[in-house]
């Protein structure tokens, strides 16, 4: 069977849709209610669902939607599948997953994805996040710009 290499344009629209919403229902920090629409979402997908490239911003979203109401194992995953199936260049899914490997206590791969993370995009993608993670990764590697870091951390 061959796949057609985008969806089509009803099934987008209805895809994005659904996307917005959850986007909108996590900021809301209505994060069942996100993660619900989501999978409403991921569920549109036709098999194989890793052949979309919706498939991969949809799990990034569930991640994220799992980070944010602190559920890092179901974060971790969504993460990596994320990875797998999308480019692996991404500082945002390098810095979640280097972030729930450290809420999960699982340091070395806290320091793999959080350099990751930094190698790809520099101090700035921990702007706004707590200033534990890049502590940290000054702890484990040389050069880490820590300017950024209130003077407690």
């Amino acid at each position: 069977m061959t796949l057609p290499a985008e969806l089509s344009d009803d099934l987008h629209a209805e895809v994005t849709r659904l996307c917005a919403e959850g986007d909108d229902l996590a900021e809301a920090e209505q994060f069942d209610a996100a993660l619900a629409t989501y999978q409403q979402a991921l569920d549109l997908l036709p098999e194989p669902v890793d052949h979309w490239d919706a498939t991969f911003w949809l799990y990034t979203a569930i991640g994220d939607a799992h980070f944010l109401r602190g559920s890092y194992e179901d974060a971790w995953q969504s993460f990596n599948r994320a990875q797998l199936i999308g480019p692996l260049d991404n500082a945002f899914i390098h810095l979640r997953i280097g972030q729930c490997a450290f809420e999960l206590s699982d340091m070395r791969r806290a320091g793999n994805g959080l350099m990751g993370a930094y190698a790809l995009a520099g101090p700035e993608i921990f702007d706004g996040e707590d200033p534990k993670y890049l502590s940290y990764l000054s702890t484990i590697a040389l050069d880490i710009d820590t300017s950024a870091l209130p003077p407690s951390a």
